[in-house]
């Protein structure tokens, strides 16, 4: 099960590997300011959508695995 520590990690792999896209794909950019400016704004804020996913994500699964444990450790009276 993912846990919180490997989401990170899972996040930090994934921003590196998108580092490396935005800067390959940068060299081919036309040697112009505003396209280079757009292109910054552009490729510096689309990784936050997908890293708040990420992380909601995966601290939902933690705590979806604290409810349970909970659950079973102190069953309902039913």
């Amino acid at each position: 099960m993912l846990n919180l520590n490997s989401g990170y990690f899972i996040m930090l792999l994934g921003l590196a590997a998108y580092i490396v896209v935005a800067v390959t794909l940068a060299g081919f950019l036309p040697d112009h300011w505003a396209v280079q400016i757009l292109y910054a704004l552009v490729a510096g804020m689309a990784w936050i959508y997908p890293a708040v996913k990420f992380l909601d994500f995966s601290y939902r699964k933690q705590q979806d695995k604290k409810a349970t444990i909970a659950k079973e450790d102190h069953p309902s009276q039913d």
